[in-house]
């Protein structure tokens, strides 16, 4: 039953981050997303993901650190973490 709720909550996670990434692609101003907290709080989600799973990816093999994923990967961090605030603001 573990593996199903965390395969359940990945992919809540990816629906997340694949919405969020539409709105953040519609901003027309950088401005429009205060990206220093955002980043902050999206390396700090991604390091609980790794404290969640013992430092492995989706893959089961290592997680890199944070500066050493791809630009694409940390913007998508950064869009599932502003779409939570978008929620909590609600």
């Amino acid at each position: 039953m573990t593996g199903f709720l965390f395969g359940a909550a990945l992919f809540v996670a990816a629906c997340v981050i694949e919405k969020a990434v539409g709105r953040l692609r519609g901003r027309r101003t950088v401005e429009a997303v205060d990206v220093e907290p955002v980043a902050h709080l999206a390396k700090a989600a991604y390091a609980a993901y790794g404290d969640s799973t013992g430092g492995k990816n989706w893959q089961g093999l290592p997680m890199p650190t944070w500066a050493d994923l791809p630009v694409t990967t940390r913007a998508a961090w950064m869009a599932a973490v502003d779409a939570v605030r978008t929620e909590l603001d609600r």
